[in-house]
């Protein structure tokens, strides 16, 4: 999660994957995709990174929410809303199902998600 704000908006970039970003000018956020090295360049792991692979699928959500004027104008607090795009990006649901003569039975069902 990175994000930028000012006094009326906060715009949060959510990730799938761990990535460097930084926000090196008012108003901007840089994104690291990928570091490919063959030697060690003393900035990261011991060596070169060779089992690096180009299509590498990466994952992002922006989350645009106006502040309220309860809110401090900055704050380090992470909104509900932001917290829950995380949780689906870095934890998606797992669905499991099996064969089954019977089409109702090879249905998922979840008592937390149908509320019983």
């Amino acid at each position: 999660l990175a994000y930028i704000e000012d006094r009326h908006w906060r715009l949060s970039l959510h990730t799938r994957q761990p990535l460097g970003v930084a926000s090196l000018k008012a108003g901007s956020l840089e994104v690291v995709l990928d570091r490919l090295t063959n030697l060690d360049d003393g900035r990261g792991p011991v060596g070169g990174t060779p089992d690096y692979r180009p299509n590498t699928l990466s994952e992002f959500e922006l989350v645009l929410e106006a502040k309220t004027s309860a809110a401090p104008a900055f704050s380090a607090d992470v909104s509900l809303d932001s917290q829950l795009t995380s949780e689906r990006l870095l934890h998606p649901p797992l669905i499991f199902s099996s064969p089954s003569s019977r089409p109702h039975d090879a249905q998922c069902q979840s008592g937390f998600l149908h509320g019983s």
